[in-house]
């Protein structure tokens, strides 16, 4: 009896302790921000401060419009996931 009730203390402790899974992610297409010195965008700029132009629900999504989005923008950009810690950083 105690040994069930110990193993049921410790499977309800371990359980607590386990951790959720990450959210799932959406993937956002993102612009730098236009300067002065950089009219089509500094690179070199926080990624939090880059423009989103678009938002997909995969990886795979976002990379296949990648092309066309640049080619009607006419500015760099790149395909970022809605998780990544860099969008936080300010």
């Amino acid at each position: 009896m105690l040994r069930g009730i110990m193993l049921s203390i410790v499977l309800t402790t371990a359980i607590g302790c386990m951790s959720a899974p990450p959210a799932p992610a959406n993937w956002y297409v993102l612009s730098p921000p236009a300067t002065p010195n950089y009219p089509h965008g500094n690179l070199n700029s926080n990624l939090s401060k880059w423009e989103k132009v678009r938002d997909f629900p995969n990886e795979d999504a976002c990379l296949d419009q990648l092309r066309d989005i640049h080619n009607q923008l006419h500015r760099p950009v790149d395909c970022v996931a809605s998780n990544d810690p860099r969008l936080a950083q300010r």
